[in-house]
């Protein structure tokens, strides 16, 4: 793990892990802005929102599958993934924090979770049958470098989905959040960023307003108007993708 990624890794260990963000989050595992479409009742209802729509877009209703959860977090999204499979089908939730891998172990002792990068997926060629990344990629140093691991790793026929924050150039979320060769990616390039690892892009749906913006707006009903102005403006869209091999 280089430097960079270490300090990545522990700040963001300190964010999600403290004890007022978790509160936020009504002590649940989640950890993403939530789908809001439906007008949930809580934060962690929006958040099991969001994870279920990626799961109706990955299509985990076959048996036997092999199903990732990259950056897992604290294991709540793992633990939907893993209730909405078949029951002979294998979810493995993974995560490059030892310290988030530990809580997801914590809390869900009975599901698989393994510390990993996701720029280096230690799963065999041809070995999976369906990715979800929520709220992650942006993350991954580099974005480009995880879809040619996914790539590899995929079936034929397999699916990743994901949704991905593609960020304001001028964006202060920028300082430590995103490796630099993450940014300036624009919505009308995503399709030929993945084909150029090998992956189609079958679905992307910019779904901002009803999540990030409505986050924001969440974020403002709870007394946090400074960090709700200061997010708003950082991100240009976020959109859900469902990219196939």
């Amino acid at each position: 793990m280089t430097d960079e990624t270490q300090t990545f890794v522990e700040r963001y260990d300190q964010i999600i892990l403290d004890s007022t963000i978790r509160s936020q989050y009504r002590d649940s595992g989640f950890y993403n802005v939530g789908d809001w479409s439906s007008s949930p009742a809580s934060i962690e209802a929006a958040c099991s929102d969001l994870v279920r729509k990626h799961i109706r877009q990955a299509d985990v209703n076959s048996p036997d599958l092999v199903v990732v959860d990259v950056g897992c977090g604290l294991g709540d999204t793992t633990a939907l993934i893993a209730a909405s499979c078949h029951q002979g089908s294998r979810v493995v939730g993974i995560n490059i924090s030892d310290a988030q891998v530990a809580e997801a172990k914590r809390r869900h002792p009975d599901l698989a979770f393994q510390v990993m990068d996701a720029t280096n997926l230690m799963f065999e060629d041809a070995s999976v049958d369906r990715i979800i990344a929520v709220e992650s990629m942006f993350h991954f140093n580099t974005r480009a470098a995880f879809l040619t691991e996914a790539r590899r790793v995929l079936k034929t026929g397999g699916r990743l989905v994901t949704t991905d924050m593609l960020f304001r150039q001028d964006s202060p979320a920028l300082e430590w959040w995103v490796p630099a060769a993450n940014r300036g990616l624009r919505l009308d390039d995503y399709p030929s960023a993945c084909r150029q690892a090998g992956l189609v892009v079958e679905s992307i749906d910019d779904i901002t307003a009803t999540t990030w913006t409505a986050f924001c707006a969440h974020l403002r009903t709870i007394g946090h108007m400074v960090a709700a102005d200061r997010f708003e403006m950082c991100v240009e869209h976020y959109v859900i993708i469902t990219i196939i091999l």
